[in-house]
């Protein structure tokens, strides 16, 4: 499996690129208190073109039920570097529909349609989009069932591939709109799971100035708790808590990433970069280094396998990670 986006929460979506992934967003999926209109768009840039994607999120519009089209979608793939937009799913007035770009306009994939009501209520949603000829593929599955699909030639225009995966309110309406549990990848995300630990404890590396404590929350958060270090290769970790019984029974249920994931920015001054880094079995491995401003933005690193041994993560190595993050010039 390749993950290009896994993100628990998006008041404001914010998937810039990074590395292969991506630049993680707000950590408490349900909570917006400017609201969430038309205008915010999330896009992630992909490493590379591809013609197969799987998107996996919960979204609530809060007391919004219809929505009204501004050629706005649940989710669109584009192909920024040919210019055009490729295949999206639609809502307008309460019903979704499969569109394409046919390179003059959208035309719709099929003749079916799928009406519900969003109202009060967070639905889990699972979108597969495959480009193909004769074989191509566009699914929705909403709570785990498919809804509406659409089988056959799936590229409409010249691009045949696509590099950028774009999720966005599509209603003209403000309300308490939010985003969540969202997972972009290449395999099979229906009946997947985000889950964030909370940091509980100090870990072996405690170079920085402050507390854990002042970093250790889930849901809202402030850019007035924070940690400080002002010279270059200091170490920061910290403990983190088991993983949750996710499904019945527990265990039952593989992992298929570890994300760490940081707010951060620099003052001025070196340090100007970070690293956020795992500590399996006690050695610490170090993610990409990722370049700061001097405004505050998300920054991570996904591991899909446990760097310690080079396999697949499971329960008991997951366990006993420490995660951490290390000034850089």
């Amino acid at each position: 499996m390749s993950i290009y986006l896994a993100q628990i929460g998006a008041g404001a979506l914010n998937m810039t690129n990074y590395n292969g992934a991506v630049t993680m967003g707000q950590t408490n999926w349900n909570t917006n208190a400017a609201g969430f209109n038309s205008s915010a768009t999330g896009t992630l840039t992909l490493p590379s073109a591809k013609t197969e994607i799987w998107c996996h999120f919960y979204v609530d519009n809060g007391a919004v039920s219809t929505f009204t089209a501004v050629d706005n979608a649940f989710l669109r793939v584009r192909n920024n570097a040919d210019g055009r937009d490729l295949l999206r799913a639609l809502c307008t007035d309460g019903a979704m529909t499969l569109q394409a770009w046919n390179g003059s306009s959208w035309v719709q994939l099929g003749s079916s349609s799928i009406t519900f009501a969003f109202e009060g209520n967070p639905f889990l949603l699972d979108i597969h989009i495959k480009l193909g000829n004769s074989d191509g593929e566009f699914e929705v599955f909403i709570g785990n069932e498919l809804r509406l699909s659409f089988y056959g030639d799936t590229i409409t225009n010249a691009s045949t591939s696509f590099d950028q995966v774009i999720i966005t309110d599509p209603s003209t309406n403000t309300g308490n709109y939010s985003f969540g549990e969202i997972l972009v990848c290449d395999e099979y995300t229906v009946g997947a799971k985000l889950t964030q630990p909370n940091i509980s404890a100090d870990g072996a590396d405690t170079a920085w100035t402050g507390a854990y404590t002042t970093v250790d929350e889930i849901g809202s958060y402030s850019d007035a708790d924070l940690i400080t270090v002002g010279t270059v290769g200091t170490l920061r970790s910290f403990v983190v808590n088991d993983m949750p019984a996710l499904f019945d029974p527990a265990g039952a249920y593989y992992i298929a990433a570890v994300s760490v994931n940081l707010r951060a920015r620099y003052s001025g001054g070196a340090p100007n970069n970070v690293s956020p880094y795992l500590r399996s079995d006690g050695i610490n491995y170090y993610g990409g280094i990722k370049t700061l401003t001097t405004s505050f933005a998300w920054y991570g690193q996904i591991w899909e396998t446990d760097p310690d041994t080079g396999y697949a993560w499971d329960e008991s190595a997951y366990n006993s990670i420490q995660i951490g993050v290390r000034s850089e010039t």
